[in-house]
C-alpha cells in the first residue's frame, strides 16, 4: 500500500483577516503578517488561551517600513499546525509594562485544523 502525502501549504493572514475562519492541515504553516511600532513599547503577543493546535515556529521576525529610525515595522508569526481540532488564534497589541490595560489593538482568527 502507498501512501500520498500532500506538500505542507503556507497560509498568510493580515489584519484584514481579523475574525476570518481558515482552514488549515496538519503540517500546514500558518504565517501572520501585522503592522506595529515596537519603539512605542508596544508589541503584538499571542494570547495565553490561544489554545495547542499550533506550535511556533522561531521568533516573531520585524521587517521595517523604511529606514527611519522609530518608523513602523512588519511582523511576522510563523506556526505550524499540529494537531486537528478547533481553535481561536488571538494576538494583542500592548506594552508589557502595562498588562492589565486592554490591548491598542487585537487580532483573531477562527481555525479548524483538519487531519
Amino acid at each position: 500500500m502507498t501512501e500520498t502525502h500532500k506538500a505542507a501549504a503556507l497560509i498568510t493572514l493580515g489584519a484584514a483577516d481579523h475574525g476570518s475562519t481558515v482552514q488549515l492541515t496538519v503540517g500546514d504553516l500558518l504565517e501572520v503578517v501585522l503592522e506595529g511600532n515596537p519603539s512605542t513599547g508596544y508589541m503584538w503577543t499571542l494570547a495565553p488561551d490561544s489554545g495547542v493546535l499550533l506550535a511556533q515556529q522561531g521568533q516573531a521576525t520585524f521587517q521595517p517600513n523604511s529606514g527611519a529610525l522609530g518608523s513602523g515595522s512588519m511582523m511576522t508569526w510563523r506556526f505550524q499546525a499540529i494537531a486537528h481540532g478547533e481553535m481561536l488564534l488571538k494576538l494583542r497589541y500592548q506594552r508589557s509594562f502595562e498588562p492589565d490595560k486592554a490591548p491598542l489593538k487585537q487580532f483573531a482568527a477562527n481555525l479548524t485544523i483538519k487531519q
